[in-house]
């Protein structure tokens, strides 16, 4: 198989910490060819000597690239998926796919028209407390939105009655003490946790249990960070909008199974990642997959150190609590499956060999869904209501 050749589009934490490291650790399926920098860096970076950087996007597109990789903020997304599908490339998005879920839509069936790819970096259906939850629940193949239950035959913890996916920081300020993050700014459209942290949640959500009934959910700004915007930043502060940092959404699936998703970035000491109760046992799990903090220990322009034996591993503190009714209720620790971001990439190297969709390790049309689901979450909020999701609104 070819190398595929690869273009970026952004230079930022998710370029530098989730995509390049990847990407330069695959370099018999990939080769990073250009990168599209809106203000490239004075002096380049070493590991850029061989790579095209350019500051226009007409030029990055006409580069010789098969694959863009857009890591560029969510208000973005459209523009930059369109030019790229008109130069005939393939494109893999940061998740969310795009703001809105009208937006989303677009690309897709601009793609469709083009006969090319889209793929959204879901990448946490490759985080190994979630690898190990598929485990239990007996679902082997690779990870797909569901459009049927588990089977409770099949499933460790028997029929799953009640699961909760948390993911809580304590960030009570901004990120950085000059500037303000896109992500921390209600100005931006796409910003806030909902959409970055809750689109990881609810992708996984859907791949354990598929399409939910109906969705109620709290989506808050944290007022606290208008006072501190000003104290930090002055007159440039004034005015700042705060983006959502709190969510908590609950996920109906008949009488049956009642799922619960939350974020926040206020939490202090917080440390549940999921708790999973079934018919025949429950699974308690504790801190995040070690594998953001790995990447983000690599140098810039480093691959990813994917063969270290510790890469994607967690410590035995950090295994699973599993408690059976088949043995007395008596509590043991799982081994948590390695984390395998790796993964991703190469199963969309496979895909884009192809031109096959079904092989994409995230199509859009799921990244599409996750958006219709985050959508029905800010209605919630919105209206008090509980949303009913009715399967002709997930056609596309």
């Amino acid at each position: 198989m070819a190398r595929i050749r690869v273009g970026v589009i952004g230079f930022g934490f998710s370029a530098q910490t989730f995509h390049l490291p990847l990407i330069l650790a695959l370099s018999d399926l990939f080769k990073l060819v250009s990168l599209h920098i809106r203000t490239p860096p004075n002096p380049l970076p070493a590991f850029l000597a061989d790579c095209l950087v350019y500051s226009s996007l007409d030029e990055f597109l006409a580069s010789p690239i098969d694959l863009v990789v857009i890591t560029a903020s969510p208000d973005s997304r459209l523009p930059l998926s369109l030019a790229s599908l008109d130069a005939n490339k393939h494109i893999l998005l940061e998740k969310p796919i795009a703001p809105s879920s009208e937006e989303a839509a677009a690309i897709l069936k601009h793609a469709e028209a083009k006969g090319l790819l889209v793929s959204v970096y879901h990448n946490r259906r490759f985080d190994g407390d979630f690898l190990s939850l598929r485990k239990l629940f007996g679902l082997n193949s690779p990870a797909k939105h569901l459009s049927h239950p588990i089977s409770s035959e099949s499933s460790t913890l028997g029929k799953i009655l009640d699961f909760e996916s948390q993911f809580e920081r304590f960030r009570p300020s901004f990120r950085s003490e000059t500037s303000i993050s896109w992500k921390e700014s209600g100005a931006v459209r796409g910003s806030g946790l909902l959409l970055d942290i809750g689109s990881h949640l609810v992708d996984q959500v859907l791949c354990l249990f598929g399409i939910p009934n109906s969705v109620q959910a709290v989506v808050l700004e944290d007022q606290r960070q208008m006072v501190e915007a000003v104290k930090r930043f002055g007159p440039a502060g004034d005015g700042y909008i705060p983006a959502n940092d709190y969510f908590h959404i609950v996920l109906r699936y008949g009488n049956e199974l009642v799922v619960k998703i939350s974020g926040s970035n206020m939490l202090r000491n917080v440390d549940t990642r999921f708790i999973v109760h079934g018919t025949k046992g429950s699974f308690i799990k504790t801190g995040l997959d070690s594998q953001e903090n790995a990447l983000k220990a690599v140098p810039i322009g480093t691959p990813a150190p994917i063969d270290l034996p510790s890469f994607g591993t967690d410590p035995k503190e950090r295994f699973g609590r599993l408690i059976l009714d088949q043995d007395g209720g008596k509590e043991t620790r799982m081994e948590t499956s390695r984390g395998a971001y790796i993964e991703f990439y190469r199963q969309l190297a496979v895909a884009i060999a192809e031109v096959d969709n079904s092989k994409l390790p995230c199509s859009g049309y799921e990244g599409w869904v996750v958006m219709k689901i985050l959508e029905a979450a800010l209605e919630s909020e919105k209206t008090g209501r509980r949303v009913i999701i009715k399967e002709e609104d997930l056609r596309l």
